[in-house]
C-alpha cells in the first residue's frame, strides 16, 4: 500500500519593484510598488507606512489605506496592454484623496515587460519607463 500524498506548492515572486520616500501632510514614509506573480496570478502590491495591500491587476482604483482618519490612499492600475496573451505593459499609480481637496497623484510608474510567460521569474531585463521620483508636500 502506497502512502503517496500530493502537496500543492504555492509560490510568490516579486517580478518588479520600485520604492520612493514621500511626504504627505508633513508625515514622511516609504512607498513601494510591486508586481507580484503569486502561483501564476499577477497582482499589484503597495507597501506604505508599515502596511501592505495586494490586488489583482485590473483596470481600476482600489482604496487600500486610510491615513490621519480622512485621507484615502488609492492604488490605481491602468493602461494594461497584452500581446499574444501575455502582459506587455501596466501602469501603477498611488493617489492621496482628501474629501475637500480631491485626489493628487503621489507616484505613477509604467512598467513595460519585454516578455512575461506567466512563470514566476525575475524580469530584470524588462524595460521600465522611468518617471521623476515625486514628493507630495501639500494636497
Amino acid at each position: 500500500m502506497s502512502n503517496d500524498t500530493t502537496q500543492e506548492i504555492f509560490r510568490s515572486d516579486i517580478i518588479w519593484e520600485k520604492c520612493w520616500d514621500i511626504k504627505v501632510f508633513g508625515k514622511k514614509f516609504r512607498v513601494c510598488l510591486r508586481v507580484v506573480n503569486d502561483s501564476g496570478t499577477l497582482y499589484a502590491e503597495i507597501e506604505a507606512d508599515g502596511k501592505r495591500a495586494r490586488v489583482r491587476i485590473a483596470d481600476t482604483c482600489y482604496t487600500v489605506f486610510t491615513i490621519f482618519g480622512f485621507i484615502d490612499i488609492k492604488l490605481c492600475i491602468s493602461d494594461i496592454e497584452f500581446q499574444g496573451g501575455q502582459i506587455k505593459k501596466v501602469c501603477l499609480e498611488v493617489k492621496a484623496c482628501a474629501p475637500i481637496a480631491g485626489c493628487k497623484t503621489i507616484v505613477r510608474q509604467c512598467i513595460n515587460f519585454a516578455a512575461l510567460d506567466g512563470t514566476a521569474r525575475n524580469v530584470a531585463g524588462s524595460s521600465v519607463i522611468p518617471m521623476d521620483d515625486p514628493v507630495v508636500t501639500e494636497l
